[in-house]
């Protein structure tokens, strides 16, 4: 939607190259993000906790740092918010848009072939099943469950303390301080101030702060899109070429990269969305 997304990939890539960088002293994290998957909250967070074992990690909240935004936060040395930051949204949601009635509106109909009950879990056609739902509570709870562990080992709190400040609950910087999700209040410059503290660098002393990922200029962006472009051109062009097997096999892989990909859980704070 033009906005620009936390990779999980690409985040966790240049966490990895900073803590491997000597020349690099301690780390801040900026974390301006409502959640997103599962899966790709867990590998930053799980490269936050493989830096904080090589130098300090300080995360510094944005205007949101909530749900999955939390969840790459918990294993920071310090964790550093504005004030009005919304943070928190320790909880767990997994959905699906049924747009039957969009299709009957414009008159439209569909028909599916299926080797067993839940592939169909995701068809956005129909509702749930119970038998479906009953798969997705239990999913939420064993995901829920990892989130609140994982809180409470990162901020050295109980589960039961992390559950009642949890299920969904969004604070502001400030409450988040006065109950253990935070431990300052401030933005980037008290965050960088906070890590050259950890990394027991003089506060007077000048630091150069280096970025990750390396900002573009808009000639190196413009560049690359027209590489890109090109590229998917001469992919067509190929394509077109292929024959009928290799078109099989490379819809098969490109059909296996979709499944692998595939991470209906969501941590993030939760929308609901009307068409009429």
């Amino acid at each position: 939607m033009g906005e620009n997304m936390m990779g999980g990939d690409s985040v966790a890539a240049d966490i990895r190259r900073a803590r491997k960088d000597d020349s690099i002293k301690a780390i801040v994290l900026r974390v301006d993000s409502g959640g997103g998957s599962v899966v790709a909250s867990e590998v930053i967070r799980r490269e936050v906790e493989l830096a904080r074992a090589a130098k300090p990690v300080v995360v510094s909240m944005s205007d949101v740092a909530a749900s999955g935004g939390y969840w790459i936060s918990v294993n920071a040395n310090k964790i550093v918010a504005d004030p009005k930051t919304i943070t928190g949204s320790i909880g767990v949601l997994i959905g699906k848009m049924n747009i039957s009635g969009l299709f009957n509106l414009l008159g439209l109909s569909t028909d599916y072939v299926a080797t067993s009950e839940n592939a169909t879990l995701f068809w956005p056609q129909q509702s749930f099943t119970p038998a479906q739902r009953a798969y997705i509570e239990r999913s939420i709870k064993d995901t829920y469950k990892q989130f609140t562990e994982g809180v409470a080992a990162g901020r050295n709190m109980s589960v039961e303390a992390v559950d009642k400040i949890g299920k969904g609950r969004v604070w502001t910087g400030t409450q988040a301080k006065e109950i253990g999700l935070v431990d300052e209040l401030g933005g980037i410059d008290r965050a960088v101030e906070v890590a050259k503290q950890l990394a027991h660098i003089s506060p007077s002393q000048t630091v150069q702060i280096v970025r990750f990922p390396e900002e573009k200029t808009l000639f190196q962006i413009l560049f690359e899109r027209e590489r890109d472009q090109l590229t998917e051109g001469r992919a067509q062009a190929l394509s077109s070429t292929m024959t009928s097997t290799s078109n099989v096999r490379a819809l098969a892989r490109m059909l296996q990269e979709v499944a692998d990909k595939m991470d209906p859980v969501q941590a993030r704070i939760p929308f609901e969305l009307r068409i009429r």
